[in-house]
């Protein structure tokens, strides 16, 4: 009797852990098409594809170390701060199913039961665009591993005014457009000026080079689509020439690049133009000459700027490098009111955006915004691209810092408040359209190390895209080898490899580097006590 007892507790305790267990039906598949696939499908800016069971189960103990770090799914703003359009954000909730699912084994369950996969729209997240703009020729790269800033001219070629309810750039090559900034001019000059180079394009270091009539919202990967509400918009006079300034990123091998936008139109009277609002270095409290971050010195920057009239803000932009660590940015009203605008804990230099509100907000003329920014230019910044670390300025080069913080509003009018712009917000990032039907390119790949300062346990993940032999070591800030950690050969996809430090290590800052075959990646990894 005492074994049948025995036996029967551990029927049902085996019964209540698989009951336990999420399963990918009804707990995970949820998840990841509500917040990974969007970006994780063919042709999209994720690496890797997450539409079925199958392709979920393969990349599952990364997409459970990504959440678990929360370096996926990506987003910036605190939404504890300001609640913004799109907001891809799990819960500790949610990260846990996602962990129990892959310990788990990664069951399917129910297979009935699993949702439908969303349907996403091809070829722009807007529609069907109504003028279609394209880079006159493919761009080269020579791949030299340097900043490439360019500024291609787009003819529209319109016979009479149109109101644009959207711009929506759309990147040729998503590996090296890094971001771009669009407007439009209609007194040739960009196209004199394109004339007078031999190559497509001309120079667009520091800005457009020529006076423009107009801009538009930049665009950064994964940045929200905005279709104009109602009679609001902006005007695109007749045979204007859209403008684009393209970052294109340093890289090691050539490139190319053939980059378009797609215009879409409406009909309005009484048009209300989206206007900007913005502050850079010229309004910091210490004056532009301040803008400077000495090396091995944490910078916190402060500037503010009075509004002259009633504004309806709809979306807001803050923009930096790879110093950033975080923004603040308020408003103070002449009642002694504070507005929230933007909130960011902790940047990400590689996921920066302008971020639409769900509605409208009044800010009263007479206020006055408020930005903070704060910068880290010492070795325990681990994205400080300097070692040792230098003396950094104003530049648009990634080596470089910016300091930028806008937002677009319009004149403002009664009921703005109530105006909701979640349902003109296509929150789905944009289409790779050179890589539209064909298979998915995933190139090898260093991920985050984790966590990062570190006291003795740690792990690194990568992904290979073919066997190889990889070696992964740790440097100090000289460049001599502390310690080789692997060095062997390694299957094709994802690799989580476990680390533990002994005694010896002292607390500083080092050099995480995964070399293979041609192969070269590092971060700066941090030691603590």
């Amino acid at each position: 009797m005492k074994r049948f007892i025995i036996l029967l507790m551990s029927i049902l305790v085996a019964k209540t852990a698989t009951a336990q267990t999420p399963n990918y039906a009804e707990n995970i598949a949820p998840i990841i098409y509500n917040n990974c696939t969007n970006c994780h499908r063919q042709g999209e800016v994720g690496p890797m594809a997450f539409t079925n069971y199958d392709e979920v189960k393969s990349w599952g103990r990364m997409v459970k170390f990504v959440t678990e770090t929360r370096y996926m799914p990506p987003w910036s703003p605190d939404p504890k701060y300001r609640h913004f359009v799109g907001e891809r954000t799990l819960t500790d909730s949610q990260i846990k199913q996602i962990a129990d699912w892959v310990d788990g084994g990664m069951p399917r369950g129910d297979a009935s039961k699993e949702p439908k996969l969303p349907t996403f729209p091809t070829g722009s997240q807007v529609g069907t665009p109504d003028l279609v703009l394209n880079m006159s020729d493919t761009y080269k790269l020579a791949g030299k591993g340097k900043d490439d800033y360019k500024v291609f001219v787009l003819p529209s070629n319109l016979t009479q005014d149109k109101i644009l309810r959207a711009v929506e750039f759309r990147p040729g090559n998503n590996k090296v457009v890094h971001h771009v900034r669009l407007a439009y001019e209609t007194k040739g000059a960009a196209r004199t000026k394109d004339a007078q180079t031999p190559e497509m394009g001309f120079d667009g270091f520091g800005g457009f080079n020529v006076q423009v009539d107009g801009s538009f919202d930049t665009w950064t990967p994964g940045k929200n689509v905005l279709q104009f509400p109602e009679n609001i918009g902006h005007k695109l006079p007749a045979n204007a020439d859209i403008l684009i300034q393209v970052h294109y990123a340093p890289t090691s091998a050539p490139a190319t690049d053939r980059s378009s936008v797609n215009l879409f139109f409406k009909e309005t009277t009484n048009l209300r133009p989206v206007k900007s609002f913005g502050m850079i270095h010229f309004h910091l409290s210490g004056g532009p000459a301040s803008f400077q971050i000495p090396a091995n010195t944490v910078k916190k920057f402060y500037a503010k700027r009075v509004t002259q009239q009633d504004m309806s803000v709809m979306s807001i932009y803050p923009h930096a490098h790879l110093l950033c660590k975080n923004w603040e940015a308020y408003a103070t009203t002449p009642a002694g009111d504070t507005i929230r605008l933007i909130k960011i804990n902790d940047w990400n230099h590689k996921w920066q955006g302008d971020y639409t509100l769900p509605k409208m907000i009044k800010i009263p003329s007479g206020s006055t915004v408020h930005a903070y920014a704060t910068y880290d230019n010492t070795t325990n910044n681990p994205l400080n691209p300097s070692s040792p670390p230098q003396l950094v300025s104003l530049g648009e080069s990634t080596l470089e810092e910016m300091y930028v913080f806008g937002f677009t509003y319009l004149d403002s009018q009664a009921g703005d408040e109530n105006i909701s712009l979640v349902s003109n917000a296509v929150v789905s990032p944009n289409t790779v359209l050179s890589n539209t039907g064909l298979p998915f390119e995933h190139d090898s790949r260093l991920y985050p190390v984790y966590p990062n300062p570190m006291n003795r346990d740690f792990s690194v993940g990568f992904y290979l895209d073919k066997p190889m032999k990889v070696n992964l070591s740790v440097y100090d800030l000289s460049g001599r080898l502390v310690k080789t950690f692997l060095d062997e050969s390694q299957s094709a996809g994802d690799h989580i490899v476990p680390f533990h430090l002994d005694d010896q290590w002292t607390e500083g800052t080092y050099i995480f580097r995964l070399l293979g075959d041609n192969l070269n990646m590092t971060q700066k990894i941090m030691i603590t006590k």
